[in-house]
């Protein structure tokens, strides 16, 4: 039940809590005063970058200082109200949390901040464990239930004030014709922050003894495991390993999104395994056995598979933050499967435990994640220039269209990680390519990405086209000579035939490839007109300025002349769509005039 204590409850309850988690009552009070401070004025801080980087610090700090109450309460049994300690040891925490983060605008920011986050509710679900007790596998399992249970019922309660108090302030405002807008920002962080956070921990038992000795597994989670969670996760392996198979037998390189959908499903299955833990020794529910034994058997292959698809795209193109996670989530996952076989008396609380380990050593140091990527990247960068020997303009514009689109997206890469260093890299490079009027690093960055979105590939095989191209010539088309004209709407998706009857003889017309193919019903004579010249000007133009997905039809290209036999006549364009793809040339649609002389 949701409802499970008076008024008098309440009050009891968050005033413990407030002398429980006093730094934590500190830190969201604090969180919400600066979140209010930027709803009421979205620039206060433009000059202050650093006081988004204390905001972002503070709600760090929410897990982190609860975290660390709970640790001292279950490893020191100190129950001290104000614990100084604790204090000394969060702000030593937020300050190298705030050194280890990069400024708010660097993209590597929201990486390093997601990497940190998770470490701290980590730490919230291990942090009463760090010592080994009896019946640890039980504790611990009731503890992080009650935690996730508690986290939902907060952020239910939460949710249903704010919809029935913003349902409140829109009243106010339709029949008071006022405007108070930002007070829906007010409301949300006032209960994010500040109740949510506090109703969750007014919930957090002292002892978790409790939890043990009056434990009874929810029925509901059984149902919600056995009957959704376990045969999800199935179907993934299955879809998985048919995959693995395809690959197998075409001998072809697995999908770049292999990594993701196998480290997904990993932690799925994990999951999924931690939740029905519990039911393991149960005679009665003997599935779940056969499940944890077989699951991490079954995902070993699929995790070979990850780092098959991750060896190839790492020696192709490099470190990138995504890539590095995989690849430690890998590694971690595949300790955790050979724990998990060869351990009989296993401790769930190493899946959460190791995943903390691993994310603490690339979090800094010589394993950081976002330093090891760009380091990569920028080696990638410098090998490409010396590949291509890129030292004059003559050798830049002799570099291969695949290298060049490869130097630009590194240098848009490293430009959102550390602009300044890649940019004081090309200046010192690179002098020769800027206008010597104009010597600022930035410039020169730009001029050499300029230069390098220049480089087009050189032949149509490479050419990857879309085109919509319209005859919006200004003079009318002269009729003069015609005897007969037909008016066509040719599509390629469309599969009825278009049928001309000229002169007594029926034909019909179709697209093929990048011609307009007119076949004799009777005789089965074919003739064709050719549009290959509008595609050579499609692609020219691609080349020079890049993809066009509208554009003028130049009036060269807006009239073609025909002869067969005694077919004679003139094929004018209004509009048409063509295609390249995979060297293929197609006409999507068509609209113009078959005219007979």
């Amino acid at each position: 039940m949701f409802i499970d204590f008076s008024f008098v409850d309440i009050k009891e309850k968050f005033t413990k809590s407030l002398y429980r988690f006093p730094w934590v009552i500190l830190i969201i009070t604090l969180s919400t005063v600066l979140s209010w401070a930027l709803i009421y004025d979205p620039n206060i801080f433009m000059d202050h970058d650093y006081m988004k980087k204390i905001l972002f610090c503070l709600v760090l700090g929410i897990p982190i200082s609860i975290g660390l109450t709970v640790l001292k309460e279950a490893s020191f049994e100190s129950k001290i109200k104000f614990q100084i300690d604790i204090l000394i040891v969060l702000i030593l925490t937020l300050s190298l949390i705030y050194f280890i983060l990069p400024e708010i605008e660097n993209r590597g920011f929201g990486f390093k901040y997601v990497q940190i986050a998770f470490i701290a509710h980590l730490f919230v679900s291990l942090a009463p464990f760090f010592k080994i007790t009896k019946h640890e596998n039980l504790e611990f399992w009731s503890y992080n239930y009650f935690l996730l249970f508690r986290i939902l019922k907060s952020g239910v309660y939460a949710l249903t004030f704010w919809i029935g108090l913003a349902l409140a302030i829109t009243t106010v405002n339709l029949l008071f014709k006022t405007e108070f807008s930002k007070a829906y920002g007010y409301l949300g962080v006032l209960l994010t922050l500040m109740f949510q956070t506090w109703f969750f921990i007014a919930g957090i038992p002292e002892s978790f003894k409790s939890l043990v000795d009056n434990f009874k597994y929810p029925n509901e989670l059984r149902i919600f495991t056995q009957f959704a969670l376990v045969p999800i996760t199935v179907v993934y392996l299955i879809i998985l390993y048919a995959y693995s198979f395809k690959i197998l037998i075409q001998w072809s390189l697995p999908s770049g999104y292999i990594g993701w959908l196998v480290s997904s499903i990993s932690v799925l299955g994990a999951f999924t395994l931690l939740l029905i833990h519990p039911l393991r020794k149960s005679a009665e529910h003997r599935w779940v056995n056969i499940f944890w034994k077989y699951y991490f058997v079954l995902i070993i292959p699929l995790l070979g598979l990850l780092f098959l698809a991750l060896s190839v795209r790492i020696f192709s193109y490099g470190i990138t933050e995504s890539r590095f996670v995989l690849t430690i989530c890998g590694i971690t996952l595949s300790i955790l499967s050979f724990y998990f076989i060869f351990k009989k008396n296993e401790n769930i609380k190493w899946i959460p435990f190791s995943l903390m380990f691993f994310s603490l050593l690339t979090l800094a140091g010589p394993l950081d994640a976002t330093r090891l990527s760009y380091n990569s990247q920028f080696n990638r960068f410098k090998s490409l220039i010396a590949k291509n020997n890129i030292t004059s303009f003559e050798n830049l514009r002799k570099t291969s269209a695949e290298d060049a689109t490869s130097l630009n997206s590194i240098i848009y890469y490293l430009q959102n990680r550390n602009g300044k260093e890649v940019e004081t890299y090309i200046e010192d490079n690179f002098k020769w390519i800027r206008d010597p009027k104009d010597p600022s690093p930035k410039n020169t960055t730009f001029a050499l990405i300029d230069e390098l979105y220049k480089i087009k590939p050189s032949d149509e095989s490479n050419v990857n086209l879309y085109s919509n191209l319209k005859n919006n010539s200004s003079e009318p088309f002269s009729f003069a000579k015609a005897k007969i004209f037909f008016p066509l709407n040719l599509n390629n998706y469309v599969t009825i035939k278009h049928i001309l009857k000229i002169k007594g003889v029926e034909w019909s017309v179709a697209l093929v490839d990048d011609k307009v193919a007119f076949n004799n019903t009777k005789t089965e004579e074919i003739f064709e007109i050719s549009l290959s010249s509008i595609f050579s000007y499609a692609i020219e133009e691609k080349q020079k300025v890049g993809n066009t997905y509208s554009d003028n039809l130049p009036e060269q290209f807006t009239s073609f002349a025909f002869e067969f036999k005694d077919l004679k006549g003139t094929f004018v364009i209004n509009s048409i769509i063509i295609q390249i793809n995979n060297k293929k040339r197609s006409i999507q649609q068509l609209e113009g005039l078959f005219l007979v002389n």
